[in-house]
């Protein structure tokens, strides 16, 4: 349990220690992926299982060179090295009831949601890379669409990953509320830089009744 061990923050939640502590058991349980596993069938699993991956390394990056959906000015998320990077993100454009936040932040209001779903989802997971991304994510990122919301900009939320010539995996996390009747475009792009690299990315999505979620996922990079 080193891994998971290395990432407790003796200032993070007990909720959220909970939560990671249940994700490794849950990882524990199902074991590693087989390609008996239908999802798992045409993964070149060795090619991951046999690799000495690291945690990606947080050092300043220059980050001039990123590339955004010009439509989507004032509403652009970046999760670097796995992490969400507040201070490179913008909502500027976003209605004021729009909540964006790190998870870490969005546990101390919305605690009993989150851990509600994760709750749910571990007694449902079958596949153990998800169980494994609760246990060792870094700094996730909730955002939360009120009932009735149109947003006419789409969120872009573009997933940065540098290997700094090592072999990285990273573990990004986004929880996605959207309320009912409300509607919005997600542009998602994971960019990597070291082909060596992986990116165990999970999302969650809750939409209520009559809600409208467009999601736009675009190439990898490498």
């Amino acid at each position: 349990t080193s891994a998971m061990e290395q990432l407790l923050n003796p200032e993070e939640s007990e909720l959220f220690a909970r939560a990671r502590k249940k994700g490794w058991e849950c990882f524990e349980k199902l074991g590693p992926p087989t390609r008996k596993s239908e999802a798992f069938q045409y993964l070149k699993l060795s090619a991951i299982l046999n690799n000495n991956y690291k945690h990606p390394l947080h050092q300043e990056s220059d980050l001039s060179h990123l590339t955004w959906a010009p439509e989507s000015e004032g509403a652009r998320f970046l999760i670097h090295q796995g992490s969400y990077n507040v201070e490179k993100s913008d909502s500027s454009s976003l209605p004021s009831q729009v909540v964006i936040l790190p998870l870490s932040s969005a546990l101390k209001t919305y605690g009993t949601l989150l851990n509600n779903q994760w709750n749910q989802t571990l007694k449902e997971e079958q596949d153990p890379f998800v169980a494994l991304n609760l246990a060792l994510h870094r700094e996730g990122i909730f955002i939360y669409i009120p009932p009735k919301t149109v947003l006419e900009r789409p969120l872009h939320i573009l997933q940065l990953l540098e290997g700094h010539g090592l072999s990285t995996i990273a573990f990004p996390r986004i929880h996605f509320f959207v309320g009912a009747h409300a509607e919005v475009t997600l542009l998602s792009t994971q960019k990597f830089l070291n082909q060596n690299s992986a990116n165990n990315s999970v999302w969650h999505l809750a939409i209520e009744e009559g809600a409208h979620v467009n999601l736009i996922q675009e190439a990898w990079e490498a």
